[in-house]
């Protein structure tokens, strides 16, 4: 007999209950609105280069880069770390997981940006405690977090080439039928 409290069943019956095209558009604007609104809000210097945004670094990469930041951009980067980009990987992460459930009705696909909303927080909480220990360098953390950001970026980059290869059969499939 089948586990009804299951994790796999509790996810498949959220996916079931919000991948509707109502809920993807609200999560697509706020796709949207994060980078190009919340994001510029906490930037500092355009020219620093978040962590974040890098598919990879060495900790001496890291802090080369957390070194072009000043103190006040190193407080704003932070804040953004505890808050807005707490927030944003969950609203991308359940975007492209409702829209992976949407095309394929498929649960095991669909925790692939599940997987990478963890990545992507395990990342953040990183670089938090790589800004907050400044001036000691922590190379393990740092080296431990480039593997979460390398992870995240993965799982993202899979994520939307599963989108794009769903939608792509879906259209052929239908086409097929009529």
């Amino acid at each position: 007999m089948e586990n009804k409290k299951g994790f796999t069943y509790s996810l498949t019956k959220f996916l079931e209950k919000f991948s509707n095209w109502r809920i993807l558009l609200v999560l697509l604007v706020l796709n949207i609105v994060f980078p190009a609104v919340v994001f510029p809000l906490f930037q500092g210097d355009p020219a620093n280069v978040p962590l974040d945004l890098q598919f990879s670094y060495s900790p001496t990469k890291a802090y080369e880069l957390l070194a072009q930041f000043s103190a006040a951009d190193l407080k704003l980067y932070r804040i953004l770390e505890l808050t807005g980009d707490i927030a944003y990987p969950i609203i991308y992460g359940v975007f492209l997981s409702l829209l992976i459930f949407k095309l394929s009705r498929n649960t095991i696909f669909s925790s692939i940006p599940l997987l990478a909303i963890v990545a992507d927080i395990l990342e953040n909480s990183g670089i938090v405690i790589l800004i907050s220990s400044l001036p000691k360098e922590l190379h393990t953390l740092a080296s431990i977090t480039s593997i979460f950001s390398s992870l995240k970026w993965i799982l993202i980059v899979c994520s939307m080439l599963l989108i794009i290869v769903l939608f792509l059969r879906n259209v052929f499939t239908s086409k097929k039928k009529l």
